[in-house]
């Protein structure tokens, strides 16, 4: 039997009721999967349920960026936004509610993608978040709502801004280093030029960027291979890093040293990214290193010539040592033979003088080095000096052969100056050019006024100098290229005393010469003075030797410890009448002060026991002193013996050997 109608219209509205039920639990179900999934979501999710989005609601991780409760409205247009703890900056600038992303995708009903919001708090707290947002509309297409995420990126921008002012602290202090960065790449196109590279090399970074080095000229064209096999070396893997000092040129064109070091980073595939070079300028390291190195071989060479010059020395003094002892081996195997005798005192004294020259050139020398040489300056005619000199050496030229020729002005050459030295200097200058001169040569002196200056000039014909011996010609130990056959004998001191001695007188000396075999010249420039003269001046004079003995019996002390000195002096100067008394040590010397009261004492100044000084001092505290005049004989020179003692100890100095004239000269 067939159901009825109405049955079946039930049966049916149940089945469609079962339906729905069921439709409605599985929405339900998806609801809550959609509500669960958003709460898990960690970034924050917000719904606008209206055009002007001024009702919100969003998810647990949206209230936890903005640090609100669930259920309060988080619209910043909504009726909550005065209780909002926070404010919406985008690039520095706060966004009214109308420029929000949310309300952007509500009322213009466009998308918004990765909208950059920075959030401040309330106490100061800042988040950075990533927006997206969209409008939502129903069937009919009109806009009812919106929905945006949003993703906390607040690490990641703190780490990035963290990373970006380390970037920018570390180009700071590249930028204000000495140190030059340069960034190139495999074609040697310059990526990167630091304000250092543009104070050492000139150029701006606008007009090297994309050019090459070599394209730029930066690399010395002497340093071009050095530097390529370097750059090549980076380029083909064979170097990661490596360093060279070369020479760079400037915008300008002038030269600088630069110290580079290089280094390559490579990509993860080992291709070439780019090459770092930090460049310093160490051009003044450079001038340094090379002003000492050059400093080192003149000082080893100026040692050389020290060693040499000991040498020759003792070369030099063992020549008129010689014949002096064999004068005395003569003397002594034929006594009483009065030829014998006459020959061995002209050579001993021929000999002994030149000694006192060796002696005197070498003390003089020393002198100058200490500073302790002091000019006696007064007003004197040069051209007195030049003829004196040329008197004085007549005969040495004359046995030469040589032809000596003078050349003076009519009119006097006046100026402040010590004769006895100027005198040194022009006999110095003859005396080298007699000795470089083959016998025979001629030999020129002129005197003239130039510039304020009196030039002296002395030349000749004979060996010449080499052009490399002509910057050290005046320096110390200095006499050219020597050989072992030392023909032409002396110390090599003679043209230093000339350039010091010309330099204490404000003035300056000269070496001119074209070559070996073509002569030399020395021009000597000595500032002028107004004083007035005697026309005829020239050297001071020693006071001549006493022609007779004293004709009054004196007595006089002679102290040294050397007993052969000691003895000598007694009996030289008792061939001139005096009553002579001697003394071994600074305390026999006293005592026999004390005993027999001399007119004269002749005192050493290195005792073994007392020193001259300390004797003189005691012998100054004696109360009839003023009747006794003490002389100092010795070896140091009279600034040494005042400068260890009082001044005024001494009457007169005397400089071992005592020339005889001097000496009886303090005698009497």
């Amino acid at each position: 039997m067939s159901e009825k109608p109405q049955d079946a219209e039930t049966s049916q509205l149940q089945d469609r009721i079962r339906e729905l039920e069921g439709a409605d639990a599985e929405s339900r179900a998806r609801l809550a999967e959609l509500h669960a999934l958003l709460e898990a979501a960690p970034i924050g999710i917000f719904l606008g349920r209206d055009p002007d989005c001024r009702n919100m609601v969003m998810n647990r991780a949206g209230a936890r960026m903005l640090r609100i409760p669930d259920q309060v409205n988080p619209s910043k247009s909504g009726p909550d936004a005065p209780e909002l703890p926070f404010r919406v900056f985008h690039e520095g600038r706060e966004l009214t509610p109308e420029e929000l992303p949310m309300q952007l995708a509500a009322r213009q009903g466009i998308a918004v993608e990765g909208f950059e919001e920075e959030l401040r708090f309330d106490d100061g707290e800042v988040r950075f978040l990533i927006t997206y947002a969209a409008p939502l509309r129903d069937e009919l297409g009109s806009v009812n709502g919106c929905v945006g995420t949003f993703a906390d990126v607040t690490e990641s921008r703190l780490v990035e801004r963290r990373h970006r002012e380390t970037l920018e602290r570390l180009k700071l202090h590249i930028d204000n280093t000495p140190v030059a960065s340069v960034e190139w790449d495999a074609e040697t196109r310059i990526l990167r030029w630091s304000p250092a590279a543009e104070r050492i090399f000139g150029w701006a970074e606008p007009e090297v960027l994309g050019r090459s080095l070599d394209a730029l000229g930066l690399i010395h064209e002497e340093d071009r291979e050095a530097v390529g096999g370097i750059i090549e070396a980076l380029l083909h893997e064979r170097a990661a890093r490596n360093t060279l000092r070369n020479r760079n040129r400037r915008k300008d064109g002038s030269v600088v040293y630069c110290q580079w070091h290089n280094s390559v980073l490579r990509d993860d595939a080992g291709k070439l990214v780019s090459v770092l070079s930090l460049a310093m300028d160490v051009t003044d390291r450079e001038v340094l290193e090379t002003s000492l190195r050059s400093q080192a071989e003149r000082l080893a060479q100026a040692d050389r010539r020290k060693d040499e010059f000991l040498s020759m020395l003792g070369h030099e003094l063992r020549n008129p040592l010689t014949p002096i002892r064999n004068a005395v081996r003569l003397l002594g195997s034929r006594p009483g033979d009065a030829r014998t005798a006459d020959w061995a005192y002209r050579v001993i004294d021929r000999q002994t003088a030149h000694l006192e020259r060796l002696v005197d050139d070498l003390l003089d020398v020393a002198r100058i080095e200490r500073g302790s040489i002091h000019l006696e300056r007064r007003p004197l005619d040069l051209r007195a000096v030049v003829r004196e000199t040329a008197e004085a050496i007549a005969s040495m030229i004359d046995e030469r052969g040589h032809r000596l020729e003078l050349e003076l002005p009519e009119a006097p050459v006046l100026l402040e100056g010590d004769a006895t030295r100027l005198a040194q200097v022009l006999a110095n200058l003859l005396n080298n050019a007699m000795k470089y001169t083959p016998n025979g040569g001629h030999i020129r002196v002129s005197l003239s006024e130039q510039d304020g200056m009196a030039v002296l000039q002395v030349s000749d014909n004979g060996r010449g100098i080499e052009p490399d011996n002509l910057p050290e010609i005046f320096d110390l130990f200095s006499q050219g290229n020597r050989t072992l056959s030392r023909s032409e004998g002396g110390l090599g001191l003679g043209l230093t005393l000339v350039k010091r001695l010309v330099e204490m007188h404000g003035g300056r000396v000269e070496a001119l010469s074209e070559g070996p075999d073509r002569g030399s010249r020395f021009v000597v420039h000595i500032p002028l003075g107004q004083a007035a003269v005697p026309a005829e001046e020239g050297p001071r004079k020693a006071p001549p030797p006493a022609a007779e003995p004293s004709d009054r019996k004196r007595s006089v002390l002679v102290v040294d410890d050397n007993p052969d000195i000691l003895d000598s002096l007694a009996m030289l100067i008792g061939l001139y009448g005096y009553e002579v008394a001697s003394a071994g040590t600074g305390a026999a010397a006293l005592d026999m002060v004390a005993r027999h009261a001399p007119d004269v004492v002749l005192l050493d100044i290195g005792l073994p026991d007392i020193d001259g000084i300390e004797v003189a001092r005691r012998l100054a505290a004696l109360p009839d002193r003023r009747a006794m005049k003490v002389i100092a004989v010795s070896g140091y020179g009279e600034r040494v013996t005042e400068s260890h003692g009082d001044p005024g100890l001494f009457d007169a100095h005397l400089l071992k050997p005592p020339a005889l004239d001097n000496l009886l000269s303090v005698l009497t």
